[in-house]
């Protein structure tokens, strides 16, 4: 397999009861994660009667409150005709990621099997909808060099480094 992940400098961080690397810290960081979030299908035609903020009502709260809040970001972002129930080629409307990002998102994986279900107008269109929401994004990218590149966000002082991929075998050949 000539995708090897690029090799990335690391160092062991020790953490214990507000001690991190024998320096007191003041700062706690709440990181909020959660699994596939698919605002296609049904979701996405709910949202289009209900408002784009519908599948984050009963949530925002709790993830707005996080320091950082990461998902699984399981749909293309990009212009098209409704995907109906049963259909398996995700994509959500651009306006679904202010929606998203009002919820209190900051950064998403990209590196599950319905991302690039639209191809690379889907996939480069994503990474634009994201920026223009100042979204971070791991686990995709214009190749393999990129989409492995390691992403790193700053909270509170403390620096936490994202990576995310797929196995090889998830996505078609033709994506």
């Amino acid at each position: 397999n000539n995708n090897q992940a690029p090799s990335i400098d690391t160092q062991e961080v020790k953490i214990e009861d507000g001690v991190v690397n024998n320096k007191e810290v003041d700062e706690r960081v709440t990181i909020m994660a959660v699994g596939d979030v698919m605002l296609s299908r049904t979701v996405g035609q709910k949202m289009k009667v209900l408002g784009y903020d519908y599948p984050y009502v009963k949530t925002a709260d709790l993830i707005s409150n996080a320091d950082l809040a990461f998902a699984n970001l399981e749909t293309a972002i990009t212009p098209g005709k409704e995907v109906k129930s049963g259909e398996m080629m995700f994509r959500a409307d651009p306006e679904s990621l202010v929606a998203f990002k009002n919820a209190g998102f900051d950064i998403v994986s990209l590196a599950n099997n319905h991302t690039p279900n639209y191809g690379q107008k889907g996939l480069l269109d994503t990474f634009k909808y994201l920026n223009d929401q100042q979204i971070k994004y791991v686990g995709a990218g214009k190749d393999f060099n990129e989409a492995s590149q390691l992403v790193v966000t700053e909270v509170k002082n403390i620096k936490i480094g994202w990576l995310a991929y797929n196995a090889d075998d998830v996505v078609p050949d033709s994506y």
